[in-house]
Parts: structure tokens; C-alpha cells; sequence
């Protein structure tokens, strides 16, 4: 009996970060991936923009400086947005967006 309580404790736990945990999350992504510029967005391009696996995508915020390098290989970690679309004159469907969790040179 006296165990009882803490061993539930424990397993209620457990269960809690097994669910809530956020060291891994099913949708978040690990993929090399190369930086582009597509000229600026005020002259018909599309800014900077991420190639993962022949597919281009379009950042949800603006790159540091430090990654605004034409051609630079990269590794990310990041999460595909459902339905979510940057629109630019480039693409009359627009380029779907990337959520970019971490990046590496």
C-alpha cells in the first residue's frame, strides 16, 4: 500500500511527458538544405528562400544576416505550416512556407 501512491505519482508522470514532452515532436524535421535568393520582394522576387529536397520554401520570418549568403549549404531543424503560402510575383500559387526551428552553416 505504501508504495501505491508514489508508483502512481510516477506513472501519472511518465504518461504526462510522454504526451507533453517537447524533446521530439513528430512533425519537426531534420534536412540539408541550400539558401537562394530570388531578388527582391520589391522587384518581383521573392527574397530569400530554402531548398529542402528539390522543394523551395519560404522562410515565416527573415533570415539572420549571417544565412543571407546566395547558394549557402545548410542544416536545419523545422516544421511545415498546413495551408500556409508566401505569395510573391514568382510563383502565381505562392512558395509554402517553412517554419525554421534551427539552422546550421
Amino acid at each position: 500500500m505504501k508504495y501505491t501512491i508514489p508508483g502512481l505519482l510516477i506513472f501519472s508522470l511518465a504518461s504526462y511527458m510522454k504526451n507533453h514532452s517537447c524533446i521530439s515532436e513528430p512533425d519537426v524535421k531534420s534536412s540539408n538544405a541550400k539558401v537562394y535568393y530570388t531578388g527582391a520582394v520589391t522587384s518581383d522576387g521573392c527574397g530569400w528562400v530554402i531548398e529542402v529536397n528539390s522543394t523551395t520554401y519560404r522562410p515565416t520570418y527573415e533570415l539572420a544576416a549571417e544565412f543571407q549568403i546566395n547558394e549557402l549549404p545548410v542544416n536545419i531543424s523545422y516544421k511545415l505550416p498546413k495551408n500556409s503560402y508566401y505569395s510573391c510575383f514568382k510563383s502565381a500559387t505562392g512558395i509554402p512556407q517553412i517554419q525554421i526551428l534551427s539552422i546550421k552553416k
